[in-house]
């Protein structure tokens, strides 16, 4: 029942989340922020994406909201985002190379 039901409906759902994001500007913000170490400051990261101011406060937005990243003050002005890789976050993670899809979306637990 699991596997002929509820993860063809998972995976319909994950590939939707994805779908979402139909330009890759969200995985396109964690990617580079995992290149970088996992954490950056906000005009470095901007750079280094080279989106759109308006498309980067959107990315980071919905990031934030998801806590796939958070946001922590620098003293001296700005913002430095840093990844959150815990199980309670709804996090996107490179997958590897047996899985079909580029990304697997970790829900957290109910």
């Amino acid at each position: 029942m699991v596997s002929d039901y509820f993860i063809p409906c998972a995976m319909n759902v994950i590939q939707d989340i994805i779908d979402a994001d139909g330009d890759g500007t969200i995985q396109k913000v964690v990617g580079k922020l995992r290149q970088m170490g996992g954490s950056a400051r906000h005009v470095d990261l901007l750079r280094r994406t080279h989106l759109t101011s308006k498309e980067f406060r959107e990315a980071i937005a919905t990031l934030t909201e998801s806590q796939t990243i958070k946001t922590v003050p620098l003293s001296r002005g700005g913002n430095r985002y840093e990844i959150v890789d815990n199980d309670d976050s709804f996090a996107i993670h490179s997958c590897s190379k047996s899985c079909k899809s580029t990304n697997v979306i970790h829900n957290p637990p109910l």
